[in-house]
């Protein structure tokens, strides 16, 4: 604005004080001696004067306004003046004396209300402006001097007063005047915004593992507290923002390097108003992160905190942002605390003094405002030792054991009921056992057994030597479990046996699944693994649940996961037994079918087939054998043998019919297999039974070594036919096939039809 405009505003301001000035004071001085009507008569005339001169005030464009304003306060004086005789002139007219002259005038009474009303709203908005002004011009002056919690206060009491002014679109006002006494406002808050972080930047730097503070910053020539900044940053609403920051910088450079580096200790440096923290390393600390040396660098760092904190927000503020989840005390518990847990149940007791430390520490936090008393999680973790105990001990339990199955350790070792520690033979009583191991041998028992149901006794076999370490992982849960007080704990540690079974049921399967079709020694071994855990599920339960607590005193059992093991190793060894039929028809296949043995080519094509067959069964004889318990080794092992004689039969009964020259082979290659077959299955108690087409190919062998030279029975073959080698042959033959003998012998001496009338007619007779 030029001077010479300056003058005339402070000229006009001057003349319109005066002249409102001694009006005032005329009217005044004569209000008493009227009448109302001449009252409301010269009232209505003042009102349009001032209501006038008040619009050409407030309406004036913000330059020109905030020059004028140096010079009202008469003005303002002269407001409030006015503002007071309108408020007599209303006492007044409400007086029941008065009030019967002016029922004579009503639309007068009316017209006076309506200019009261927009007089009073002008006068609060010149107020408003006034006040607005007063502030927003002593700010640049309090921040000069370096007072900025005054000059704080100021812009604060500034935004309230321009929440209060009118809109923008309100009647009778000039909107350019509140929206550029807005943006004034907006510069005094950003020019104090920026000089406040600027010095709250240079009173605390963070960076390097290190923390410095400045109790005194300079401010130009002069110099002002933290605390004077940190109270005016508060007046503002800011500080929590500025916090927010300062928090995620101490995660970053201080308590990261505490937290992640176990060698870590605090160290504090006072040099006048200088405070530095550092973050340095410790040769003489442990190298794993304890609880009590790293709740004594945490207690350090809030301690620093609380001490450089005026305004007590500081620290609460940070406490807020950083304890609550993964930074500060999630932290705490995943990598200190939960791996301090000791992992014997013997050294529980030495733990309490960890367990108090931690407390102690916590209830510091709590005192310093640091945490408040719902965020004391530490505190409920270390209440509940014994359960995160056992949770620690689960976790373990199910990491070696899955290490210990993922090594694919296939050695084997040899088990029995009377050797197996926890077994029902080492259970029981010795004088039962006695008693019954008398009985047996009186009864001439080659080896006396106490349960002869498998279920319950563990026959002779091998295990993997990893299996056997699964039972004594899970003996070791257990012991652990029934030697702690605390019944969570026992469940837990209970509940760490039942995953080591789960991991190995899961891993075993999944890693050699495709492997235990094609490799029957791995094979065996897993079956026999899945009814060697079954068993110890059967005993487990038994063996340690009288010494737990309820409720797994009555429940305590595994009882339920042996149909699982028994029938995973029944599937696997049914499938694995079907890939060996399949080689053995693929051998058989070869022999094509046993047609035209008289030609050398098919005879040797043959020979080789039932060769392939007697090498691949004589290398499951050897791999088996030892491994599987006794009658299981014979019942799988005859299986094979008895699908080899089914496949045999089957081939030879089917020939059309066979020749003179090939009868004398496919008899001698009949008497190879017989022999290969009691070779392999010699030993077994009942061979009939495991082979059940033993007597099928037995059969068929006689009959084909009595009629293998038929030209020899030319002149004899009635006598040849009652020999009593030929008599036993025809039995054995006629037992064995039953009704399909006679088709049987048809078929094969379909060339020789006079031998085989003669055959069929001594079978009729059979």
């Amino acid at each position: 604005v030029s001077t010479q405009s300056t003058g005339k505003l402070k000229l006009h301001s001057m003349s319109l004080s005066a002249s409102l000035v001694l009006e005032s004071a005329e009217l005044t001085s004569s209000l008493s001696s009227l009448s109302v009507p001449s009252i409301l008569e010269r009232v209505n005339r003042r009102l349009d004067f001032v209501k006038t001169r008040v619009y050409e005030t407030v309406n004036r464009k913000l330059k020109e306004y905030v020059a004028a304003f140096k010079h009202t306060a008469e003005l303002r004086n002269e407001v409030n003046t006015l503002a007071e005789q309108m408020q007599s002139v209303r006492e007044r007219c409400a007086n029941e004396d008065v009030g019967d002259g002016l029922a004579r005038n009503k639309e007068e009474e009316r017209d006076v209300a309506v200019q009261l009303e927009q007089t009073e709203v002008l006068i609060s908005v010149l107020k408003l402006l006034v006040r607005g002004h007063e502030e927003l011009s002593g700010v640049d002056a309090k921040m000069t001097r370096a007072d900025y919690a005054a000059a704080a206060a100021s812009v604060n009491d500034m935004r309230e007063t321009i929440q209060q002014l009118p809109s923008e679109e309100s009647e009778g006002f000039d909107s350019a005047i509140f929206s550029e006494v807005k943006e004034q406002f907006r510069r005094k808050r950003n020019a104090i915004k920026c000089r406040l972080d600027e010095l709250f930047k240079k009173a605390i730097t963070v960076g390097g593992c290190k923390l410095q503070v400045l109790t005194q910053v300079e401010s130009g020539s002069v110099c002002t507290s933290l605390a004077e900044v940190l109270e005016s940053l508060q007046t503002l609403g800011w500080l929590e923002e500025r916090l927010d920051s300062l928090a995620d910088q101490l995660r970053a450079n201080v308590f990261e390097p505490i937290l992640k580096r176990p060698k870590t200790r605090v160290e504090v440096v006072k040099e006048g108003h200088k405070q530095i923290l550092s973050c340095v390393d410790d040769p003489k600390a442990p190298i794993v992160l304890e609880p009590e040396h790293l709740f004594g660098n945490l207690l350090a760092v809030v301690t620093f905190l609380g001490e450089v904190d005026p305004v007590n927000e500081v620290v609460p503020h940070i406490g807020r942002v950083l304890w609550t989840g993964a930074v500060l005390c999630g932290t705490i518990v995943e990598d200190c605390l939960v791996r301090s847990i000791p992992g014997e149940i013997s050294a529980l007791a030495s733990y309490q003094s960890t367990v108090e430390t931690t407390k102690q520490f916590e209830s510091t936090l709590l005192s310093r405002d640091f945490i408040t008393e719902e965020q004391m999680l530490l505190t409920a973790f270390m209440n509940d030792i014994d359960r995160h105990f056992a949770e620690k001990k689960r976790r373990q339990f199910a990491t070696q054991a899955r290490v210990l199955i993922m090594e694919d350790d296939h050695n084997t070792i040899e088990i029995s009921d009377s050797t197996e520690p926890g077994s029902i033979t080492t259970m029981a009583d010795p004088d039962i056992l006695a008693q019954l191991r008398s009985a047996s041998l009186v009864a001439g028992a080659a080896e006396p057994h106490v349960f002869e149901d498998s279920f319950f006794r563990l026959p002779k076999c091998r295990v993997s030597t990893s299996a056997q370490a699964i039972v004594g992982m899970l003996h070791q849960a257990l012991e652990e479990a029934s030697a702690s007080s605390n019944a969570t704990c026992q469940m837990a540690l209970y509940g760490a046996a039942r995953d080591i079974l789960d991991l190995w049921r899961a891993i075993v399967v999944a890693r050699h699944a495709s492997t235990l079709q094609k490799v029957p020694q791995l094979c065996a071994i897993f079956h026999n693994d899945c009814f060697y855990l079954a068993y110890h599920c059967v005993t487990l339960g038994y063996r340690f649940k009288w010494r737990l607590q309820p409720p797994l005193q009555q429940w305590g059992t595994f009882i339920d996961l042996v149909p699982s093991f028994r029938q995973l190793g029944e599937k696997h060894l049914g499938i694995m037994l079907g890939t060996q039929r399949a080689e053995i028809a693929t051998c058989f296949d070869l022999a094509a079918g046993f047609e035209h043995l008289d030609d050398e080519t098919n005879r040797s094509q043959a020979e080789n087939g039932l060769l392939r067959v007697k090498h691949h069964l004589e290398h499951l004889q050897r791999i088996w054998k030892g491994v599987f318990p006794s009658g299981l080794y014979w019942q799988v092992l005859g299986s094979l043998c008895d699908f080899a004689s089914s496949r045999l039969v089957g081939d030879v009964s089917r020939l059309p019919g066979v020749p003179r020259g090939s009868l004398g082979h496919l008899a001698d290659l009949m008497s190879c297999f017989l022999q290969w077959v009691q070779a392999l299955m010699a030993g077994c108690d009942d061979i009939h039974t495991v082979v059940p087409n033993w007597s099928r190919i037995v059969g068929l062998s006689a009959l084909l070594q009595q009629v293998k030279a038929p030209e020899l029975l030319a002149d004899g073959s009635a006598q040849a036919l009652a020999s009593q080698g030929f008599q036993a042959a025809l039995e054995g033959l006629s037992d064995a096939f039953k009704e399909d003998a006679r088709a049987l012998v048809l078929s094969l001496l379909s060339m020789e039809r006079e031998l085989a009338n003669m055959v069929v007619d001594k079978l009729e007779v059979l």
